[in-house]
């Protein structure tokens, strides 16, 4: 059921340590929705992770995946590794 091509192989080849987790409901400043259920959304990141000459370019310097869960799986994964904020902190 393993995909050689998704996520956890990504997190695994790369490992852990390389990987920096942040969650776009905490970052948004803004969401709007356009017509054909699309949203958009502004975020904000640290400014190590991307930079005006990375869209110009084409060649960024990090990539920022987004990885979309439903709550309760996240919420449950939370309170699994011991962090009772869940989705909030």
């Amino acid at each position: 059921m393993s995909n050689p091509n998704g996520m956890v192989s990504l997190v695994n080849f790369l490992g852990d340590e390389k990987i920096k987790f942040q969650v776009v409901h905490q970052s948004a400043t803004n969401v709007t929705t356009k017509s054909g259920g699309v949203a958009r959304v502004t975020l904000e990141t640290e400014a190590g992770n991307i930079s005006p000459a990375d869209l110009l370019t084409g060649k960024p310097t990090r990539y920022g995946l987004l990885l979309w869960v439903d709550s309760d799986d996240f919420n449950s994964w939370m309170q699994h590794r011991g962090d009772s904020r869940g989705g909030e902190g």
